[in-house]
């Protein structure tokens, strides 16, 4: 005895074509939108360190004004090391002697100085320090594979310039 199922067709070439494509057209947009919010998220992270930096290299410069010394030792944390100008440059994170220029280790010095009583996983362990030019430590983001994402601290003026492309 044969059992013959009724309508058994599946479904036509033309019909999963189109649901493949709804597919890609959905992937495609979602795929933009999650690329456009990582490219914010990183601009974000820039602006936040950036100005969590400022806002360090003020209270030291304020602190050094209020002591009249080039040096100064906050609570607990590093010394730091102002150049003429009364602007920090180094920090003793790293450095054995003090320092009162620029140079490739007292801009990581001043960067470890700043966010080292900072937990791990706080955003600043993503920045890679570099000396720019003689006169500018560059804190670049390291996470990103496409575009510049950075801010630059002029030690003269105490300067913060924030690059996000």
């Amino acid at each position: 005895m044969t059992y013959k199922l009724a309508n058994t067709k599946g479904f036509s070439l033309f019909e999963l074509v189109v649901v493949l494509i709804v597919i890609a057209l959905l992937f495609t947009f979602s795929a933009k939108r999650y690329l456009k919010h990582i490219e914010e998220s990183q601009e974000t992270a820039v602006h936040y360190q950036a100005s969590a930096f400022l806002r360090g290299v003020e209270s030291i410069k304020a602190a050094a004004a209020i002591n009249k010394s080039r040096k100064v030792q906050l609570r607990d944390g590093p010394a730091f090391y102002l150049n003429k100008r009364g602007w920090p440059v180094s920090s003793s994170e790293l450095e054995t002697k003090p320092r009162y220029s620029l140079s490739a280790d007292s801009c990581r010095s001043l960067w470890l100085g700043l966010f080292s009583q900072v937990k791990q996983g706080e955003g600043h362990e993503q920045f890679v320090p570099s000396l720019e030019r003689g006169r500018y430590c560059r804190y670049r983001l390291n996470r990103t594979r496409e575009g510049n994402y950075y801010f630059d601290y002029d030690a003269q003026t105490g300067r913060i310039a924030i690059h996000a492309q």
